[in-house]
Parts: C-alpha cells; sequence; structure tokens
C-alpha cells in the first residue's frame, strides 16, 4: 500500500475534524511539501484539550497536539509504514486499519473499509453462527498504556530490556507519545490520525493473541474498539467473552461490561431507532404544501424518537441527513422558497435540543440564507446556546455557536460574553476574540483568563494555539510585554513563514457553502455498529485498487474488499 506522506499527516491529519472550519493545519501540511522543517526541540509539552457534547452522555475530550511534537510521531511513522505494515499482517483482525487518503480533501489517512463495506462481513457472520459476541474496550483510547505500544511491537522481554533507550521501534513511538502530553503514560490523544496507527498496532497484539485461542470454527473482526466474534452456542460465547477480557487484559484494556455480551442470532445488524428518518424521503417533483408536510412529519419523528431515545443523537442525526439531502447531494433536492422560514425555525429548534448539532445546520442556513433570515431570532438562539454550553464547559458547541455568530453577523449580549470569558478553552477563546475584533462581542469581554496562558513557557503549556495565535494576530500581548515567540526557535521560524492554525477569512468559508458544486450522492448511511451523525459528503475520491498483503489476507478469509 502506498504510505502517508508527512505533509498529507499535518495538513490533513493533524487537528481534529471536530473543530469549526477555521481552525486548520494545511499551512503546516504546505510548509513540509515545500521541503522545510520546523526546528525540533526534545522537550516534553502539553495538548490542548477541547471538549464534544454527545446527547444524554458525558462529554467526550479531544486533544489538539503540541506541532513540534505531533511532527515527531509523524515523521517516526512516515517513516517507518513498511515495518508498521508488516506487523500489521501478523494477525490483524481489523476491518479499521489505516491507509493513505488521496484526496486532497481528506484526512491524512483513511481506514480500510467503510460502513457499507463492512455490512457484508456482519452479514457473513450471522449468515453462519447461532451466537454473535459483541464486545467493546472501555474508554480505549484514554486507557492506552504508552508502555504496551513496544510490547505490541516488539514483545514484552525485548521491550522492558530496551525501555528508554530509544533503541527499538515501538519504544521510540511510546517516547513520542509521552512527549506530547507532558510525560504521562496513560492516554494518547483523540483526533490526530497518528493515534489510528498507535491504537491499531496495539490491536493486532491483541488480535495475534485472540486468534491463536479462538475456538475451532469461530469467526472474528473488530472495527476500530468494537470487537464481533460468531460462535454456535451460549456457553461458548461465554467463553469467547473471558478470552477477550484476558487478552485485552493482557495490555492493560479493559472489557467494558455495559456494552459486551452474548447476542442469540438472529439480530438487527442495523440500528432500530433511526430506520423511519433513514428512510423518509422528500419529494422535489411534488408541490411545496406536500414538502412542507413532509418536514414537519420528519421533525415530529425526531422530536418522537427523542424522547424514547434520550442517549441517542435523533436530531443530530435527522440534521445531518437533512444536510446530505438539501445541500452536499448532487442535484441537491429543490427547496421551495415557501418553505424556508418553517424549516430554519424548526432547524433551530434542533440546535437547542441536544449538542453537536450546529456542525449540521450552519451549512443549510448559509446556502438558503437568501431566502431571507429570522435575525432576532437567531441572535437570542445563539445567546442562549453560547451561554449554556459555557456554563456545560461543551466548549466544542461553544466554539461552533461562536463561527456561526461570526459566518451570520450575530452580536452576543453581555450575560454570554461573560460566560465565554471564563472558558479556559484554546479554540473558545481565538473564536471570541475574532469576534471582538469584527465587532460581535459586547466590550465586556474580560480577556484576563486567557492573557495569563501567554507568559513564559505558554508556548509548550495546554494553551499553546491561543499562545502562538493570539500573538501572531496581534489579538492579545503577554503581560510582560515580551515576544514570546521570538525567543523560541520552533514558533519564530512558523511565524516567519507565516504557518497559522486559525484562518480569519469567513467570507471564503461563506462562499463555498453557499456556491458548493455538485457530488456524488451520498448512500444511506449503515448505522452497525453504531448510527452515528452521517458525516457530510464531499466530492468523492477515486477509488484505491486494493490491493497489497493486507487486502490480500482479508480475501484469503473470505471477505469481499472489492472497491466501490
Amino acid at each position: 500500500m502506498t504510505p502517508p506522506s508527512l505533509d498529507a499527516l499535518l495538513g490533513r491529519g493533524y487537528f481534529p475534524k471536530e473543530l469549526p472550519p477555521p481552525f486548520t493545519t494545511q499551512p503546516l501540511g504546505k510548509l513540509y511539501a515545500d521541503g522545510f522543517q520546523v526546528p525540533a526541540q526534545n522537550k516534553r509539552s502539553k495538548y490542548s484539550p477541547h471538549f464534544l457534547g454527545r446527547a444524554g452522555q458525558l462529554r467526550r475530550r479531544l486533544s489538539i497536539p503540541h506541532p513540534v511534537n505531533q511532527i515527531a510521531l509523524c515523521d517516526e511513522i512516515v517513516g517507518n509504514w513498511a515495518d508498521i505494515e508488516k506487523h500489521f499482517l501478523k494477525a490483524s483482525l481489523s476491518l479499521g486499519l489505516p491507509v493513505a487518503a488521496r484526496s486532497p480533501k481528506s484526512r491524512g489517512l483513511r481506514r480500510m473499509t467503510d460502513n457499507l463495506k463492512r455490512e457484508p462481513f456482519h452479514a457473513k457472520l450471522r449468515g453462519t453462527h447461532s451466537f454473535l459476541v459483541r464486545a467493546d474496550i472501555s474508554r480505549f483510547y484514554e486507557s492506552i498504556y504508552t508502555h504496551t505500544i513496544p510490547w505490541a511491537i516488539d514483545g514484552k522481554v525485548a521491550a522492558k530490556a530496551s525501555r528508554g533507550r530509544g533503541g527499538l521501534l515501538g519504544d521510540r513511538f511510546d517516547s513520542a507519545c509521552q512527549r506530547m502530553q507532558d510525560g504521562q503514560t496513560v492516554g494518547i490523544p483523540i483526533g490526530p490520525d497518528t493515534s489510528i496507527v498507535i491504537s491499531e498496532i496495539l490491536l493486532t497484539a491483541v488480535d495475534e493473541m485472540l486468534a491463536s485461542q479462538l475456538p475451532r470454527g469461530a469467526t472474528a473482526f473488530h472495527w476500530v474498539d468494537d470487537y464481533y466474534v460468531g460462535c454456535d452456542s451460549a456457553s461458548e460465547g461465554e467463553e469467547i467473552l473471558t478470552l477477550l477480557a484476558e487478552c485485552f487484559a493482557a495490555f492493560e484494556l479493559a472489557l467494558n461490561p455495559i456494552k459486551s455480551k452474548v447476542i442469540a442470532l438472529p439480530s438487527p445488524m442495523r440500528t432500530i431507532w433511526n430506520a423511519d428518518l433513514r428512510a423518509f424521503r422528500f419529494l422535489e417533483d411534488e408541490s411545496w404544501q406536500y414538502q412542507r408536510s413532509r418536514f414537519v412529519d420528519y421533525f415530529d419523528k425526531a422530536a418522537t424518537l427523542a424522547r424514547s431515545y434520550p442517549e441517542q443523537s435523533v436530531f443530530g442525526y435527522a440534521t445531518g441527513r437533512l444536510r446530505n439531502i438539501f445541500f452536499y447531494e448532487k442535484n441537491a433536492q429543490l427547496l421551495y422558497e415557501q418553505n424556508w422560514k418553517l424549516l430554519e425555525y424548526l432547524l433551530m429548534q434542533s440546535v437547542l435540543s441536544e449538542p453537536d448539532i450546529m456542525k449540521s445546520v450552519l451549512p443549510l442556513v448559509l446556502k438558503y440564507q437568501h431566502f431571507g433570515l429570522e435575525r432576532d431570532a437567531w441572535t437570542k438562539v445563539l445567546n442562549t446556546m453560547v451561554d449554556r454550553y459555557s456554563r456545560y464547559g461543551l466548549t466544542n458547541d461553544v466554539a461552533w455557536t461562536l463561527w456561526a455568530a461570526i459566518c451570520l453577523d450575530v452580536s452576543l449580549a453581555a450575560g454570554p460574553t461573560e460566560s465565554i470569558s471564563k472558558v479556559n478553552d484554546c479554540s473558545v477563546a481565538l473564536l471570541a476574540l475574532d469576534a471582538r475584533n469584527r465587532g460581535l462581542m459586547d466590550p465586556i469581554l474580560d480577556t484576563s483568563l486567557w492573557q495569563s496562558a501567554l507568559g513564559a513557557g505558554g508556548l509548550f503549556e495546554e494553551h499553546w494555539l491561543l499562545a502562538y495565535e493570539a500573538q501572531k494576530k496581534g489579538w492579545l500581548r503577554p503581560k510582560s510585554g515580551r515576544d514570546t515567540i521570538a525567543s523560541d526557535p520552533s514558533f519564530s521560524f512558523l511565524r516567519a513563514r507565516d504557518v497559522y492554525f486559525y484562518d480569519e477569512d469567513v467570507w471564503t468559508y461563506i462562499e463555498s457553502q453557499v456556491t458548493l458544486p455538485p457530488v456524488t450522492p451520498a448512500p444511506e448511511p449503515a448505522a452497525e455498529p453504531t448510527a452515528e451523525v452521517p458525516e457530510p459528503v464531499s466530492a468523492k475520491e477515486e477509488p484505491e485498487e486494493l490491493k497489497g498483503p493486507l487486502f490480500d489476507r482479508l480475501q484469503l478469509l473470505g471477505f469481499d474488499v472489492s472497491p466501490g
């Protein structure tokens, strides 16, 4: 397989995809594509935490690693890709091994299969067995013990003998992961593509242990940390659950007792709660009156489901599917102007109902704003959301709401402004400073909390992103008045070449949403193993010829990995 490039990992696979559009690492990727190298520093750093809200669940922590140590880890991965692939060939049962993404609009890496390609795997398991063992690793990324990475690659005995010397590949990965989180040995960042590689290296060793002990005739595979094993009796299923727990424990991982179970077949492949929304159709060749009725029925169904399934992102799924139908698909279905006002208010209802919705709603609002916007209503909604999510600590929702306010030119009142000033998050701070610079923020904005992050050493602390961007753009200065970027070899190098991580060019983004060219229609999303919010459809990547030893191995197992 084609190895990933350093500029792709840094330019497209670095920041978490959940961040709002102005956060970018493309200038850093271009720097490496042009042959430049950021001066390395052998020192520890902290990542910037960022919190994602989820319907009816605890918030999820994402991570924005420091560029100096992220570059070092990417360099190790790219330079040793042949050895990583050789490791995957040992016994990987994964359908989600990382491969290089070719499209410049994709991430740096993509997983080997998508929802539609996984369905035949699940069908084969169900068609050849009477019971299904489904197992999940508890808090997978957060619980990874970095010292187990060399155990997985080099073996436990060799790894322990070499620890700290840097001679073995696993030891270098271990050290690189520790340096990017201030020496901590528990957890890897959620968000960067590099964590896909590290996690699959570890799970390949788990798979090797599991495959050598599975009962004869059992069929097993996994997608990320969700394991599926087919067997022929309930008692055999319980034994396999015990075996899975032992294999996980050998690498300091734990079985999730709530999500792990033995299921008698047949059982649904797709989740059931979203079936009606998944099958819902909006016919463009009908009258505007019919379309209006369909909108009401659709959101009524979503409201009913949200009450019945409070831990599912029902409105997230509903608005994500609506976005794909009326925004991303080729010849996107016609939205009648007479129905925009109704849809606009229903979208407002959605963003107030659940976290993590604005990313689906904002493209629709920008695309159809020429029909007119209810500005007073949006002002109330966005101010309410900023105040609410600031208090809840759901910083991703605060960030997306601030970005919506910037795009829609909506001002924030004194109350929400005060709430924002207490949010200790780099992305929120930068968006708030940008909004203030545009005259959209109440002058009461107190920046003292953020300014304190700009002091000596701040460029390697958890607010490194704020410390660099706020100084580079002239939005904040350290209390001392000292230019801390100038004294750091890495960041002074980046600034001298105009590398930025926050792009203020809001008009280019808005134009891209309004004039998005037609693209290939999205297939209906498969909901096995989860019913996640549909990802935005983008221009379809040319199918890569699936070849090489990893794909050969899957074909030997009897799985169809043909393109398309």
